[in-house]
């Protein structure tokens, strides 16, 4: 239960991590205060989801509005900083490999296809402007430890930029979710791909639609990934005691599936008001 999780500030000190391996780490941030430096990641990419709140994503590259069930991707090596309206709440993936859209999303120039669940359209890149707070000193998250200095000029002195290396926002309910007669395996719902997890988001949907479909998930295991699922809101119909901000973790060949009395629960329902976000980590 993460609503039960004490700490806020800002960003880079409000973090709770609580997954990680070798390739990345997974945790929340409640962040309520902006700090007067602008923070990169010297060897991570992180990928945030806003579970509550909306503020300013503030780059050197621009700034970009984020509301509630946005992904926000930042690209090592980019300046940013979270400027909260009141308090927003992250969950969040730092990884040590890029992380992209399914292969099998795009084409051959790398542009999103028309059957993909993601339309360009949905992206949003930051604009050239810029908040009125100061920016003293830049921060460098190098792993294991914060690397500071001072910059000579304000970095965010910026008249344009080019190229295909940039922050951006995704809404994840602008996802388009994909459904089927019977009930489809979760990697059918993936938003982001990366070398060692994916990323999936189970949306408002219609409910499996064959005659004798039972809707709710079939028991099963994974033989090559641990599953971590973060309750973000509606009504999450196969498990018992799920709350919003609730996180479960499902190790690799241990089998899972709905709680006792949810498969007869789940007999004739026709939609499902979910959002969860899914990590498979290899």
């Amino acid at each position: 239960l993460t609503q039960k999780i004490k700490g806020k500030g800002d960003f880079a000190y409000s973090r709770k991590y609580l997954f990680g391996n070798d390739y990345l780490s997974i945790g929340i941030s409640r962040v309520n205060k902006t700090g007067d430096y602008l923070m990169r990641f010297g060897n991570r990419h992180l990928l945030a989801f806003v579970h509550q709140g909306d503020g300013l994503l503030e780059t050197n590259m621009g700034s970009l509005n984020y509301f509630e069930h946005d992904y926000i991707l930042i690209p090592k090596g980019v300046l940013f900083r979270f400027i909260p309206k009141g308090e927003t709440f992250l969950f969040f993936v730092e990884s040590g490999d890029s992380i992209n859209f399914p292969q099998r999303y795009v084409n051959g120039l790398g542009q999103l296809k028309l059957q993909s669940p993601i339309s360009d359209r949905n992206i949003r890149i930051p604009e050239l402007r810029y908040s009125d707070l100061p920016v003293k000193k830049i921060i460098v998250d190098s792993g294991n430890e914060y690397l500071e200095y001072i910059p000579s000029s304000d970095p965010r002195d910026l008249v344009g930029w080019d190229g295909t290396y940039y922050p951006f926002a995704l809404n994840a309910l602008d996802q388009m979710p994909w459904v089927g007669k019977i009930h489809l395996p979760p990697p059918v719902h993936q938003t982001f791909d990366s070398k060692h997890f994916m990323v999936a988001t189970f949306l408002p949907r219609p409910f499996d639609f064959h005659e004798r479909a039972i809707p709710i998930s079939f028991y099963h295991s994974n033989v090559d990934v641990e599953e971590i699922l973060f309750y973000s809101s509606g009504n999450f119909m196969s498990r018992k005691g799920i709350k919003k901000g609730s996180i479960t973790i499902h190790v690799r060949n241990l089998t899972h599936g709905p709680h006792p009395g949810k498969y007869k629960e789940s007999i004739g329902k026709e939609w499902t008001d979910e959002l969860a976000v899914m990590l498979e980590v290899y």
